[in-house]
């Protein structure tokens, strides 16, 4: 009869390198700033605009509006990508930069 015993030292472990709740907190974080800056965003465009007095309010609004898009997604992305390298506990670098870019 073969009374053989398993330790937990003979299992192989499983180690998750993906910290799932720090990239939810890096998505959500980039979601609400995206937000937060695009309504920023939205309020000094519509600030600037006077139909009273000028004949065309809105010539030249696509293209500042195009550009304060870009650099306000790329800049909440940024910091999205930061929060979640930051929170998912690992010192390597790959680990954090792939927390970052699966946000």
């Amino acid at each position: 009869m073969n009374n053989s015993t398993t330790t937990i030292e003979d299992i192989p472990r499983k180690i998750s390198r993906i910290s799932w709740g720090a990239i939810l907190a890096g998505t959500l974080s980039t979601l609400s700033l995206m937000f937060l800056l695009n309504i920023l965003g939205l309020g000094i465009g519509l600030t600037t605009i006077d139909p009273l007095t000028e004949p065309d309010p809105f010539e030249g609004l696509g293209t500042g509006t195009a550009i304060w898009w870009v650099l306000t997604n790329v800049a909440a992305l940024f910091s999205g990508g930061l929060v979640a390298a930051r929170m998912s506990g690992y010192p390597s670098i790959i680990d954090g930069a792939l927390h970052g870019f699966l946000v």
